[in-house]
């Protein structure tokens, strides 16, 4: 029973101070509450009357508003109410209760309160009493005092520290038989067996098994003695079977991880190949309409054949992210690789009723990969077209400028980008929703028009290409979008982010 005792020792301050703490904090907590309640209603019984009296005296007389507070006093059986004059002449009878000097801060719209030692009720307890100031014709008449005695809040209070109290001596009594209890039956007598157990072991005697049934440290410890006492078969046969369900189980996870990784590889996938599919299906339509004839033709179907060279790319992309591959950097002219991007999306705005108008310098070069960088451009057009209305426009533009990027430490320096901008007319993004609008499946788009990918991927291409992308209001109320890409050889060192199928995996998303 030595060990039960020491837990009782450890156990009672702790607990007892925990309540003594938790009692203090809500004594302290209720009484506020409830003198705040207290001078709430009062304040608001004050300046009821007050108005009322202001009424009743413009209209009836000064006998009639001091009949109607003589009235409410006597309804009233716990809170006293009169009528005072705040002058220096006052009788005994209608002399406030409060210093004429603590009066001076008495304000017609908002009533005084203060705490008096005494209260009229003929006890010793405190009282809380209300002022409201009346006028009639812009002078004031007198005011309206309201009295409450504090004393069932020392009630309250001495009641709780007696519950308290109550509460603390009966936890005490219930935590010491509870761990007399449990110390006697799960703590003595195992222990008592297990030195038994040992002693015989020392002694070489074989004897039954203990049976201990306790799921705890001291129930294991029997086990092990027991495995020590029994032949060493059946120590190896647990060990063997042990291992072999874990092996099991090892490789239900991995199949597990296998069929979670499959699943998420085919969402990315059919993100990604939606782009050059509405590209590919918009030409097959011009073809499949005849509007198209000789040169028309053949340049819908190169540009088919491409796409679906795309898609076959992507697919082998998709397949390829969870080793990681890098981008494949070149030089390449991104005013070309933007025109040819907006060419190919040019009869899909067509068919939505939005204009592409694309405007560029002569030439900018920077040396990246072309397909992802089209992949990104893609993806922002995309969504401009989508976001705009009718007759609206989508612009976009490539230029050569000195720029800090936004996600730079202070004090960096500008450095030469490309920046591809794409504006559109569309309502814009919310304040709110522009440091989320690249995290992977946030979209504001209807349900099934988006899966909130498309901005993810192309932040994370411009990183990879030591660029970064930026979002901000656009001149015309809509949301301009700008890919800066270093120029020439020269990429910013930074680290490469994941990517598509390893972001979807490694980060948690709440949308």
């Amino acid at each position: 029973m030595r060990l039960a005792w020491k837990l009782i020792l450890a156990l009672l301050p702790a607990l007892f101070a925990v309540i003594a703490v938790f009692g203090w904090i809500r004594i302290e907590r209720e009484m506020a509450l409830l003198r705040e309640d207290s001078g709430r209603d009062q304040r608001v019984v004050a300046t009821t009357l007050a108005r009322a009296v202001e009424t009743v005296w413009a209209r009836q007389g000064e006998a009639a508003a001091i009949d109607m507070i003589r009235d409410a006093d006597a309804q009233r059986s716990m809170m006293r109410i009169r009528w005072v004059e705040l002058g220096a002449g006052a009788s005994a009878a209608t002399a406030p209760s409060l210093e004429h000097e603590r009066l001076r801060a008495l304000d017609h719209d908002r009533p005084l309160q203060a705490v008096l030692a005494s209260n009229p009720f003929g006890t010793t307890a405190e009282s809380l009493v209300t002022y409201a100031a009346a006028e009639v014709g812009g002078r004031r008449i007198g005011a309206v005092e309201i009295t409450e005695s504090l004393e069932p809040l020392s009630g309250y209070l001495r009641q709780t520290l007696v519950n308290t109290l109550l509460l603390s001596l009966t936890v005490a009594v219930v935590c010491v038989g509870v761990t007399l209890f449990v110390g006697s039956t799960l703590i003595t007598r195992p222990v008592e067996l297990l030195i038994r157990r040992a002693r015989e072991i020392g002694a070489k005697q074989t004897t039954a098994p203990l049976g201990l049934r306790q799921r705890d440290e001291l129930g294991e410890l029997a086990s092990v003695l027991d495995a020590a006492a029994v032949e060493l078969k059946d120590a190896t046969d647990k060990a063997d079977a042990e291992a072999l369900a874990r092996l099991a189980t090892q490789e239900q996870l991995r199949h597990a991880e296998r069929l979670a990784t499959a699943g998420k590889l085919a969402t990315v996938l059919a993100h990604e190949i939606g782009t050059p599919l509405n590209v590919a299906s918009g030409h097959a339509q011009l073809v499949a309409s005849r509007r198209l004839a000789g040169d028309g033709v053949v340049e819908s179907a190169k540009i088919i054949k491409g796409q679906c060279d795309r898609i076959a790319q992507l697919v082998r992309q998709l397949l390829d992210f969870a080793a990681r591959r890098a981008p494949k950097p070149a030089p390449t002219d991104l005013v070309d690789l933007t025109r040819v991007t907006v060419d190919l999306l040019e009869p899909l705005a067509k068919r939505r009723e939005v204009a592409l108008e694309f405007r560029g310098v002569s030439a900018a070069s920077a040396t990246v990969d072309s397909f992802q960088v089209q992949q990104a451009l893609t993806n922002l057009i995309m969504n401009a077209i989508h976001i705009s209305p009718k007759q609206g426009r989508v612009t976009i533009s490539v230029s050569e400028e000195a720029r800090v990027p936004a996600e730079s430490t202070p004090g960096t320096e500008p450095e030469d980008y490309v920046v591809v901008s794409v504006e559109d007319q569309g309502p814009g993004i919310a304040e709110a929703d522009r440091q989320r609008v690249f995290e992977p499946f946030f979209t504001t788009k209807a349900p099934g028009e988006g899966t909130g990918l498309g901005l993810s991927i192309a932040r994370d291409i411009a990183r990879e290409h030591g660029g970064w992308i930026a979002v901000d209001a656009a001149d015309g109320g809509g949301a301009r979008f700008e890919l800066g890409w270093p120029v020439g050889a020269n990429r910013a060192s930074v680290p490469i982010p994941m990517r598509g199928f390893d972001a979807v995996r490694n980060r948690e998303s709440r949308y």
